[in-house]
């Protein structure tokens, strides 16, 4: 098979992975509701969640995690089984593009954290565990999503860069975790997905400089 032809299929596959728009069939086949018309009128997990509730909202969190980390894990080795370099960058972008700018909803989707969760956890786990560690302790912190998920990606563009300057996290001496180096496309893929997401949070972003915007929670 020729090699354009199976890059172009890895590029399709991968896209429509993430273009499953999870949210919106959860609203439509259990509450029989268009999550577009609720809430923010996003389709992303933290608006299902606020909507239809935690179970629905978690659901949809762990299915668009791994809507970005099968395709990457799996899909760039079934075609390329000698290993092709920058072909699994290639399919995290498709994925996160495919949940971004869905063909299912005219090309409207969500915000794309949950899915470039799951491409990072299959291109870097250990930079993407830290990540999520800063993205819970700024959610448990301020209770904002959007600010946890735009801290995130900040944190996992610099944890990314950072792994060949930090080669082991060390304790009294000890090398506790040693980190491997990863390769230069990733980083720059982190770079941009973290812009990405700063750019999909822009209404966020407006509204958290006015005061308006809205936490996972209820503040007490």
């Amino acid at each position: 098979m020729d090699n354009l032809f199976k890059l172009s299929i890895l590029i399709f596959v991968s896209y429509f992975f993430g273009a499953i728009p999870t949210g919106f069939l959860v609203g439509k086949i259990f509450f029989k509701k268009d999550i577009r018309q609720e809430g923010s009128k996003n389709t992303g997990a933290t608006n299902v969640f606020r909507v239809f509730g935690p179970l629905p909202g978690i659901t949809v969190l762990i299915i668009d995690v791994l809507k970005g980390f099968l395709p990457v894990f799996f899909i760039p080795d079934m075609l390329f089984p000698l290993g092709t370099l920058g072909t699994p960058v290639l399919a995290g972008l498709a994925c996160v593009a495919g949940h971004n700018w869905t063909v299912f909803l005219d090309f409207k989707g969500g915000k794309g954290v949950a899915t470039s969760l799951g491409v990072f956890l299959a291109l870097a786990p250990l930079q993407t565990v830290l990540a999520a560690a800063v993205f819970a302790a700024v959610l448990g912190v301020s209770g904002y999503v959007s600010l946890g998920s735009m801290t995130a990606g900040v944190a996992l563009s610099v944890f990314l860069w950072m792994s060949s300057a930090v080669p082991a996290i060390k304790l009294a001496g000890t090398t506790v975790i040693r980190i491997a180096d990863v390769r230069p496309e990733i980083k720059i893929i982190g770079t941009i997905i973290a812009l990405l997401v700063f750019y999909t949070h822009r209404a966020n972003i407006k509204r958290l400089m006015e005061g308006n915007e809205n936490r996972l929670w209820r503040k007490k």
